[in-house]
């Protein structure tokens, strides 16, 4: 594998020339590491990494980088990464004088026309909502599409639980219409439009992992969070939020359960914590002993109130033995559906309905299937 010197463009106002180079025998989605040639010259300060979209990459010549303004918006997807470690503090400049160095697959195959697809999708929804397009897409603003991002999102969860991955893709599908739908409104009172989306995922992404693309050393996912805070923190004090309310940025809107997560895990994160599990199972058994009272004190006001701090300590109970609380509760969803609808199916086959049957025979049945479940091997259809 070589490097063929296409072309160079340089920013006259700080002499920065920047190499536009073939990478020849590289396969689309190749991650290249840029290494010091030999006898290039100049001392490299370390090295450098590209990725190949149409066998193109692109290298610093010089210590330095040139302003956004110098840069061809023809290679803009190669030098994107580039530009965003730079701006944001992780590393200088790539090594000049480079060859190429180690190559690294990525784990999942290059769609080369993921981009062309997404493009038709866009222009797809833009031919919706232009006159003469579709009555109901056309009279649909944020407000009335906000409730089927829900449903579609949480159609992304169903199919991931039944492990149904042609109907992942479908829902993800879905999904992608709701971002590029906003985007598409968006664009028409001119806010923003999907470039700007897209662009705005792509910066953070870099920014919020300079163990990946810049100098930062990760070596547990402990340290990936702690990188990631120090980045959230250091955006918050660019846009000028920095201190004041930690959990005002944890949307109310949040399904109640997830945002229990977030602030619990924003208060624990300052150091507003138990130290242990077993203080927290402790919390909750008092809280239980309060929840008790107010039952006995037969009044609704109290037993929402301590049936919520239950709820909440539970939450901070699955946070410390690290179970997604929300996971938790879906999959007890789905066990219970297994079960009930193997009482119903049993019951038809006796030729009775649940409403002939009793609470003896249903729980008889009830834990017949909690046994055929246990007993049952994998792969196997479970009630």
């Amino acid at each position: 594998m070589t490097l063929e010197l296409l072309g160079t463009f340089a920013d006259a106002r700080r002499g920065h020339e920047v190499g536009i180079r073939r990478a020849i025998g590289a396969q689309e989605g190749d991650i290249l590491r840029l290494v010091p040639s030999e006898g290039g010259g100049r001392t490299a300060a370390g090295t450098g990494w590209g990725i190949v979209e149409d066998q193109v990459i692109v290298e610093i010549e010089s210590a330095g980088w040139p302003p956004i303004a110098a840069m061809p918006r023809r290679v803009h997807p190669c030098v994107s990464m580039a530009l965003q470690r730079f701006f944001h503090g992780v590393t200088r400049f790539f090594a000049s004088h480079v060859t190429l160095g180690e190559t690294a697959r990525p784990h999942m195959k290059t769609d080369a026309a993921a981009g062309e697809k997404f493009q038709k999708l866009v222009d797809l929804m833009a031919r919706l909502r232009a006159p003469g397009g579709c009555p109901w897409d056309r009279e649909q603003n944020f407000d009335t599409i906000k409730p089927y991002t829900l449903e579609e999102t949480y159609e992304v969860l169903d199919a991931i639980d039944q492990r149904d991955w042609n109907g992942l893709a479908e829902e993800l599908g879905d999904l992608m219409l709701q971002a590029v739908f906003y985007a598409e409104m968006a664009g028409e009172q001119d806010l923003f439009h999907i470039g700007d989306a897209l662009d705005a995922i792509n910066r953070k992404l870099v920014r919020r992992h300079p163990h990946v693309f810049g100098e930062e050393t990760a070596q547990t996912a402990g340290d990936v969070k702690r990188i990631w805070g120090e980045v959230k923190s250091a955006e918050k004090k660019d846009r000028g939020k920095d201190g004041g309310d930690l959990l005002g940025s944890v949307p109310r809107a949040l399904p109640a359960l997830v945002e229990a997560q977030q602030i619990a895990s924003r208060a624990a994160g300052v150091g507003f914590d138990w130290e242990n599990p077993e203080q927290v199972l402790d919390k909750l058994h008092e809280e239980l002993a309060e929840f008790d009272q107010a039952r006995r004190n037969a009044s609704a006001v109290e037993l929402e109130d301590e049936l919520g701090d239950l709820l909440f300590v539970l939450v901070n109970l699955a946070r410390f033995v690290k179970v997604d609380p929300e996971q938790a509760l879906r999959k007890a969803n789905a066990k219970f559906r297994r079960r009930f609808g193997y009482i119903e199916r049993k019951l038809a086959g006796r030729g009775a309905t649940l409403e002939d049957s009793n609470i003896e025979e249903m729980e008889a049945l009830w834990q017949e299937a909690k046994v055929l479940k246990r007993e049952s091997t994998p792969g196997e259809p479970t009630p």
